[in-house]
């Protein structure tokens, strides 16, 4: 009998222990998506401007074109919102009493409708090799306004070079960041590096790689060894 008590218990043992090492299933979270969102084009930088909330500044943002080193172009976007803080002020008065009475006004009592507080610069996939869809936002406690534009990429095949001499097309960007700068107006403020990868002749290999993050002297190597890159930011004018 003591045998048979014994010998249950390690068996009782042996599947408890196998339960307890099960691997259940969970439900996915979001950040389970984000590397599958990436993977097929979707990106999105956001950056904190709530410590503009005192002061009404217009903001614009800019993507600034690069082929082989020069400056190409400058293309300024203005989101519906076109400021940073929409105020009472700019209502007539019956509206404003209205907005007063109905408690929609964000900060009433320093005469603000609407504040933003973040803006954010998205990509998505557009249904081209050849072109990238870039979003710029700007929210408060809600999505103000937003502000679409398309960019042409290049393509930067080196058949000539290739030690298998395959003609095939090279379409491939990707992302640096800037280092985060002391708030000025009036001039731009680089935040994002959208840049083609190059030929790498040594190496017989297309490569992107350098510093993790950017300056905005642009003495980075990356400015030199992309042929082709935009440089988007924005700019922020005191009304």
């Amino acid at each position: 009998m003591k045998k048979v008590l014994t010998l249950c218990a390690l068996l009782f043992g042996v599947f408890a222990g196998s339960y307890a090492q099960q691997i259940k299933k969970s439900a996915p979270v979001f950040d389970d998506y984000l590397p599958l969102l990436q993977q097929a084009g979707y990106n999105m930088f956001t950056y904190d401007i709530s410590a503009l909330k005192d002061t009404t500044y217009n903001i614009t943002f800019i993507i600034r074109e690069y082929a082989a080193g020069k400056h190409l172009q400058d293309k300024d976007l203005h989101i519906g919102l076109r400021a940073n803080r929409y105020m009472l002020a700019e209502f007539d008065e019956a509206d404003r009493a209205q907005a007063i009475a109905d408690g929609i006004a964000e900060d009433a009592a320093n005469g603000v409708f609407r504040l933003a507080t973040k803006i954010g610069i998205g990509f998505t996939p557009a249904q081209s090799d050849t072109l990238q869809n870039i979003l710029f936002r700007a929210y408060g406690k809600e999505p103000l306004a937003q502000s679409g534009h398309r960019v042409v990429l290049r393509d930067v095949r080196m058949d000539n070079e290739r030690a298998d001499n395959e003609s095939r097309n090279f379409i491939r960007y990707t992302f640096r960041e800037f280092k985060e700068e002391p708030f000025a107006t009036d001039t731009f403020i680089p935040l994002l590096m959208y840049a083609s990868f190059w030929w790498d002749a040594e190496h017989n290999i297309y490569r992107f790689c350098g510093d993790s993050e950017l300056t905005k002297d642009m003495t980075s190597s990356l400015f030199k060894d992309s042929p082709h890159y935009y440089i988007i930011g924005v700019e922020f004018n005191k009304q």
